[in-house]
């Protein structure tokens, strides 16, 4: 469970849950955040179905999916590289998957 807005953690917690396609156990503020954990918790089916999602094949995640993360690094590499040597701003970007 994770509240990016709430807490200094939040964010990074929010990041790991979509890198294991679990995004929604992202809540957007803490009460429902809570309510849902309760229920989570009190839920065996659905705690063993994330279980499952997270064991079963887990190279299909990006989380664990260590030679995609690392193409992706290099390609913002390359392309913040590109735009040093051209003498552009730093500037954001999105990768594409």
């Amino acid at each position: 469970m994770a509240v990016p807005r709430q807490f200094l953690s939040g964010p990074g917690c929010a990041s790991l849950l979509r890198a294991v396609d679990l995004p929604e156990l992202i809540a957007d503020d803490l009460q429902p955040d809570q309510a849902q954990a309760f229920a989570l918790a009190a839920d065996p089916a659905r705690l063993k179905g994330h279980r499952e999602h997270l064991t079963g094949d887990p190279a299909r995640l990006a989380l664990f999916d260590t030679a995609r993360t690392t193409w992706r690094i290099e390609a913002a590499c390359v392309q913040m590289m590109s735009r040093r040597v051209r003498n552009f701003a730093p500037a954001p970007f999105i990768l594409e998957p």
